[in-house]
């Protein structure tokens, strides 16, 4: 599981796959993001930005990164880093 949190109640996040173009908005429901069933074409660096709901939208710095290694066609639970 990747958790990307911050301390503003009003936030959304994105998760970032270095050298992907798009990044995934994550679900506000808990700040996890679930990393299962995952392929060889999964593996990379995470990181997560998260930004304020406001009129005047502010961005947290990007998180540390966590490096997702697959062997295999399996199933991985990654504990992740904050904001």
């Amino acid at each position: 599981m990747f958790r990307c949190t911050t301390a503003h109640p009003s936030t959304g996040c994105y998760l970032y796959l270095e050298g992907q173009i798009r990044a995934q908005l994550l679900s506000r429901e808990q700040g996890d993001y679930n990393l299962s069933h995952v392929q060889k074409g999964d593996s990379g660096r995470y990181s997560c930005q998260c930004y304020t709901m406001s009129a005047l939208r502010e961005w947290s710095a990007v998180s540390n990164t966590l490096d997702l290694v697959v062997r295999g066609n399996t199933s991985a639970h990654k504990k992740g880093n904050s904001v």
